[in-house]
């Protein structure tokens, strides 16, 4: 099964000129490349934005400066309230810090079944390691745990103000989204065949 990526790429300038310009801005004509983004997935990178947003207005306020615009983007653009929008970014941070401990443990899974080669060499094309099936699991978990936040902030904010968020998130937030498949890799990478040894011409 492909694996997919997210690259996300939202440059602060094209946001504070969304925000000057509506919550379109000059996206309009942007659309989505590579494969559908799941619901699941496409919340968890809203989430992740709207952290480093915050991230950098605290940075522009420690600087004397006024975060605000970055701070507000969201809550301005979607048409939340003060209320809504705490609880929002309380939902949020929850779902992000779940999904970190789950990437965590997948991380260790990947170590522990490259720490097996090495020298990231293998006998033969027959030993070459397969995906542990855990992180099947671990995957399936990263979704669970974000439709359980998605679910929680649907019945926080009610029907309407959910609404108006997740509108927001999947017909304009998309579109700063891509999703990349990545092939199932072939026979040898990353890692590399040992030659046998052959006393034989070839």
């Amino acid at each position: 099964m492909a694996i997919r990526r997210l690259l996300i790429g939202v440059a602060l300038a094209s946001l504070l000129c969304a925000q000057q310009n509506g919550p379109a801005g000059n996206n309009s004509g942007q659309t989505q490349s590579g494969p559908p983004i799941g619901v699941p997935a496409l919340y968890r990178a809203f989430f992740r934005h709207l952290a480093f947003l915050d991230q950098q207005a605290d940075a522009l306020d420690a600087q004397g400066k006024d975060g605000s615009a970055l701070r507000n983007f969201y809550q301005n653009a979607i048409g939340l309230t003060v209320e809504e929008a705490a609880v929002l970014k309380q939902a949020g941070g929850a779902c992000v810090t779940a999904v970190q401990q789950t990437d965590q443990a997948a991380q260790q899974l990947i170590q522990a079944a490259r720490a097996k080669f090495p020298d990231r060499k293998v006998p033969s094309a027959a030993a070459l390691p397969k995906p542990p099936a855990e992180l099947g699991l671990l995957n399936k978990q990263r979704d669970d745990v974000s439709n359980l936040w998605i679910a929680n902030l649907r019945a926080s904010l009610g029907p309407a103000s959910f609404q108006k968020l997740d509108t927001y998130v999947q017909t304009r937030f998309v579109r700063q989204v891509s999703s990349v498949a990545v092939p199932n890799p072939p026979a040898a990478p990353p890692f590399s065949q040992t030659p046998a040894s052959s006393g034989g011409a070839h």
